[in-house]
């Protein structure tokens, strides 16, 4: 029986204790596109564009980051800050041994990838952030106020809520991600739940809804970013909330070799929205000399 090379496949991968499912497609032996994926989604959900670029020669990963998809979560009585997907990061890629062609990151994992490629610039020749330069700056106050929620947070049971069936949960993929076909959203939905008592829960860890102790620091993200050596493209949806941030222009202008922007017709969810027209410029900056 042949094997379809753009296909899905899965595997787990230890990575700093914790057992990380990797999500690949395309030849194993072509240039290394690696995808970081946002907060509470999954790598599986970069199947469309990661075909694409399969089909073009690319060996495509995915990891479901830490605490999402089907990987581990963060161990009790610790939480879920950057430094931490920084971390994993690293260690996998000694784990793949295999120099980066591209790193991609979207929403969250974009901001992972834009403090990786700032922290290790000679491992990251091109970096293409989809809407991923760092979420909502934050004042004094709301970090202050921030570690109180923190501390509140710790004295909570932090539970995900039953669903009636893997359909249910398809749903709210879809309200979540109306760009989302109800076969993408029923595959997703498939393997990011698991059944227990006759219900059906998300498998991502429900300390994801919590508050972390950290705010995030806007001008030691600028500060990062402007060590990148790397092409950088930035790429975002043209109805995308994202777009709103105040100071998205002073943190795009930190970045020294931010050589394109791109728009596509879009909401925050690029990679669900305009999968082939993303695919194309991930294309154009992997190929980039």
């Amino acid at each position: 029986m042949l094997v379809d090379p753009c296909a899905l496949r899965e595997r787990m991968v230890r990575v700093r204790g914790l057992e990380l499912c990797v999500c690949e497609w395309g030849p194993e032996d072509g240039p290394l596109v690696l995808i970081l994926h946002g907060w509470l989604d999954q790598g599986a959900a970069w199947n469309r564009v990661a075909m694409e670029l399969a089909a073009a020669g690319y060996w495509v990963v995915a990891p479901d980051q830490r605490g999402h998809g089907r990987s581990a979560h963060t161990p009790a009585g610790t939480s879920y800050h950057f430094a931490e997907y920084l971390g994993d990061l690293d260690a996998l890629l000694v784990e793949l041994d295999r120099p980066l062609q591209l790193l991609v990151g979207h929403s969250m994992g974009g901001t992972v990838a834009s403090l990786y490629a700032g922290l290790r610039p000679e491992a990251v020749p091109r970096l293409v952030l989809v809407e991923g330069v760092g979420p909502p700056p934050e004042t004094v106050e709301s970090a202050v106020d921030r570690m109180r929620t923190w501390l509140d947070h710790q004295k909570k049971d932090w539970n995900t809520r039953p669903m009636d069936s893997v359909g249910a949960a398809a749903e709210r993929l879809r309200r979540f991600n109306p760009g989302l076909s109800t076969g993408d959203a029923m595959m997703l939905a498939e393997r990011s739940t698991c059944e227990k008592d006759g219900a059906v829960y998300w498998t991502w860890d429900p300390l994801h809804r919590s508050r972390s102790a950290t705010a995030y620091d806007s001008a030691r993200h600028r500060a990062c970013m402007s060590r990148i050596t790397a092409t950088v493209r930035f790429i975002h949806g043209d109805q995308s909330w994202y777009m709103q941030i105040p100071d998205l222009e002073e943190r795009l202008a930190s970045i020294p070799r931010l050589v394109e922007r791109v728009e596509l017709t879009s909401g925050h969810a690029v990679h669900v929205d305009a999968p082939e027209a993303l695919a194309q410029a991930l294309q154009t900056a992997a190929s980039e000399q």
